[in-house]
């Protein structure tokens, strides 16, 4: 089983129960599965299809499941960025992943 069929088989089977809980936040598997669709969604009008290199740069949080299911959802692949990195170790990475698009919070946008 892939995690994008694990994550439609669930939705499909388990529509109310919780998929993820982080810190007071919740999500059924059928919302999570929603907004993995949207996000995919909004990749795909960026022009990011499958094999594209797809950079993030997040704390914790559910949306940043959300991101990586819909990464994997188009084919994309993540290219995780550590929240730890100087803004020229984030530049040498990002320089050489061939990343098509960077995925960031806005906590992260002066940094970018």
């Amino acid at each position: 089983m892939t995690l994008k069929n694990f994550l439609l088989i669930n939705s499909n089977k388990y529509p109310t129960r919780e998929a993820v809980t982080f810190e007071d936040a919740r999500t059924t598997f059928s919302m999570l599965d929603y907004q993995v669709n949207r996000f995919a969604r909004a990749l795909l009008d960026l022009r990011v299809k499958r094999g594209d290199n797809v950079a993030v740069l997040s704390l914790d949080c559910i949306e940043l499941i959300e991101t990586f299911f819909g990464i994997w959802k188009l084919g994309a692949v993540l290219v995780p960025l550590n929240i730890r990195m100087s803004p020229g170790e984030l530049e040498f990475v990002l320089d050489h992943s061939d990343a098509s698009v960077i995925v960031f919070l806005e906590d992260f946008e002066e940094t970018v």
